[in-house]
């Protein structure tokens, strides 16, 4: 189940990096956001991810600039954070998105609740849209 780590090891926030990915990320609904955006498949080589067909929604929608930043980068950094490391074998890649994100010198617990604080926000933002748009 997802939660705050309760303990400041690297594993238990990894874990719910992973799973805040998968929930908010890897959940977005990609083919109502294309239909409504009308976006047409270009075919196999066609590799706009969720995050720049919401950003294409978006574009066509009435959010403001700053509305569309508060909701796609929090999500751009949570997915950065995922492939550059969380995924992945970890590297300098991960230590450079961690440092871009400002999260170097926190805990892991702290790491993980800005990330956590972001997303929620970007959430609660674009439901204002949704409601707005239709």
């Amino acid at each position: 189940t997802m939660h705050v780590p309760v303990t400041d090891e690297a594993i238990e926030k990894e874990a719910q990096i992973l799973a805040l990915a998968k929930v908010v990320v890897d959940s977005l609904n990609v083919e109502l956001l294309k239909k409504l955006s009308h976006i047409k498949e270009v075919g196999k080589n066609d590799t706009k991810g969720s995050i720049d067909i919401l950003r294409t929604w978006l574009d066509n929608t009435s959010a403001r600039l700053p509305e569309k930043e508060a909701i796609l980068n929090p999500l751009i950094a949570l997915q950065a954070i995922r492939s550059s490391g969380v995924a992945h074998r970890k590297g300098d890649k991960y230590d450079k998105m961690m440092a871009k994100y400002g999260l170097t010198d926190k805990s892991n617990i702290e790491q993980y609740s800005v990330l956590l604080m972001g997303t929620t926000n970007a959430m609660k933002i674009l439901r204002g849209i949704i409601v707005r748009y239709k």
